[in-house]
Formats: structure tokens, sequence, C-alpha cells
């Protein structure tokens, strides 16, 4: 089990296809992974099933990284990255709704665990 996992919920802006988002999303997973601290990482395209109460943004894909080591060394190599130029950014990224949320592993539950 990770350390933690930084998830991303995502849309892509208006005008750029779900193909587009998601190649430039492939090549942006890969400069992650290259950074200490993130292992692993799992996109995942979302739809919309049910809320208790109406969604403020209703995103399309997830990106879970995996992180082993202390969070605050990864997230500080990721903005070092960031900040320094080292990540591909297309044109229109800055139109790109977005959240990231740390997550701490509890326990992993599977059919039969008490």
């Amino acid at each position: 089990m990770p350390d933690f996992e930084f998830l991303v919920l995502s849309r892509p802006p208006e005008g750029v296809s779900d193909e587009e988002y998601d190649a430039w999303y492939d090549v942006h997973v890969s400069e992650v992974l290259t950074l200490p601290g993130f292992v692993a990482a799992e996109r995942l395209r979302l739809d919309f099933v049910a809320a208790s109460s109406e969604p403020a943004e209703r995103y399309t894909f997830l990106t879970r990284y995996e992180i082993e080591g202390p969070f605050e060394d990864a997230w500080a190599q990721l903005r070092a990255a960031v900040d320094g130029g080292g990540m591909t950014f297309e044109s229109w990224f800055g139109g790109v709704v977005s959240q990231g949320w740390l997550g701490t592993p509890i326990r992993r539950l599977e059919p039969g665990t008490p």
C-alpha cells in the first residue's frame, strides 16, 4: 500500500476533445512518474451517476498517483518541475478545471475482510 495517494479530478476545457486531453495527460503522467516519490498512476474516465446534492463541478477524469515517502517531498518535486518548466503543458491547459486531494490510506477492504 502506498504511503499517500494524490487524487486529481479534472475536466478539459470547452473545445478540447477527450482524446486530445487524454493524449496530453499520457505525456504529463509519464513526466510526473520520473519525479522522486511518485511510483505509479492510474487514470479513470468518470461518468456522473448520483449525488446527495448537485455537485458544483462535474469532473470527467480522475488520476490517482501513488506516492511513497513524505508527501511534502513529492509535492515539492512536482511544484519545482512545474514552476521550472520541466512539464509539458498545452496552450489550452489554463482552461482545465481541476481539484487535487491528498489521500492517506487507512485500510484496504476486500470481500471477506472484517
